[in-house]
């Protein structure tokens, strides 16, 4: 059995600075439609999306839609890198919420004659400091159907000029049969500075799925060519990702990043996967006292060879 450890460092400066565009209208239900550049939803971008509305607009999350996915109708996003695209967007979403707020109360004043400082939306309702509370579709109807009708749009296009850099740390232990040359990875333990997190649940499901990718680049996955030139791992028979049975206990430990704004989300895969193979890597070299394997995957073939090549060494120096 070994232990190894591993810092990680993620830095998108290098990547060229995109355009994010979002925006928002009002139903006369209450709620909310949201258009948002960023056509990827599959790291529950979607979700985090309606979450920001929903907070700056005072409405539960289920009065938020989020249209995506469809680059003829959305707004412009330009970012190359679904992290710098997901930063850019986050900010996008949050300012054009916060422009429907204002809008939203604004009219609502001079429906109302009350004035702004007195009106905030909580839970679906327009309340009155000390006072009333309207129903939320009711002052929509009346804002967008009453005697001086408002279409009620916005919009915020941004350029997402500072990106910053994740950090990490990871810890592995393993077992490796020295008779096989089978390395199996019994714990990881990662800790990550990604910022605020706006949804925890989603952001730990990211970083354990990246660690799994991670286990696979370091112990199963990869691409063997014939001398011709021909693919041989060509399907999952022969090109092996890690099954649920083979994946090790994860912890997965969110540290707080400084000098972030509230919407400061960084990259979260990116950083939990990067870690992974140096510190299988060192873990290894912890439990064959020394014997360093540079090629992934850490195959037994690998592993053997290693540790035959290292034990023939003190007998090829006393034959010099």
């Amino acid at each position: 059995k070994g232990k190894g450890f591993a810092l990680a460092m993620y830095d998108e400066q290098m990547l060229p600075v995109g355009v994010s565009g979002a925006s928002l209208s009002l139903s006369e239900d209450g709620s909310f439609q949201l258009l948002v550049g960023m056509a990827d939803s599959v790291a529950g971008t979607d979700t985090l999306f309606s979450q920001v509305v929903a907070e700056a607009l005072g409405v539960e999350t289920s009065a938020v839609t989020v249209l995506s996915a469809d680059t003829d109708a959305l707004p412009l996003e330009t970012n190359l890198k679904s992290s710098l695209a997901l930063s850019g967007s986050l900010k996008a979403v949050r300012q054009v919420a916060d422009k429907m707020r204002q809008q939203l109360l604004e009219a609502a004043s001079n429906l109302l004659q009350v004035p702004v400082e007195r009106l905030s939306v909580r839970h679906g309702y327009l309340e009155i400091e000390q006072g009333a509370r309207l129903l939320l579709a009711d002052v929509a109807m009346s804002l967008l159907y009453g005697e001086t009708p408002h279409e009620f749009k916005t919009h915020v296009s941004l350029v997402n000029r500072e990106q910053p850099t994740t950090f990490g740390a990871q810890g592995v232990e393993v077992e490796v049969d020295t008779e096989t040359g089978v390395v199996r990875v019994l714990h990881v333990v990662s800790a990550l500075a990604v910022g605020k997190l706006i949804n925890p649940v989603l952001a730990e499901g990211q970083a354990e799925g990246a660690v799994i990718q991670a286990l696979g680049q370091a112990l199963t996955e990869e691409l063997r060519y014939n001398p011709e030139g021909r693919l041989l791992t060509n399907d999952f028979s022969s090109y092996h990702l890690l099954r649920s049975t083979e994946v090790p206990a994860l912890e997965v430990h969110f540290v707080k990043s400084e000098g972030l704004d509230k919407l400061g989300q960084q990259a979260v895969d990116d950083i939990a996967f990067v870690g992974i193979a140096p510190a299988v890597a060192n873990a290894v070299a912890n439990a064959l006292g020394g014997v360093r394997i540079r090629q992934l995957p850490f195959t037994p073939e690998r592993v053997l060879r290693a540790i035959h090549a290292h034990q023939s060494q003190p007998q090829q120096a006393a034959k010099r």
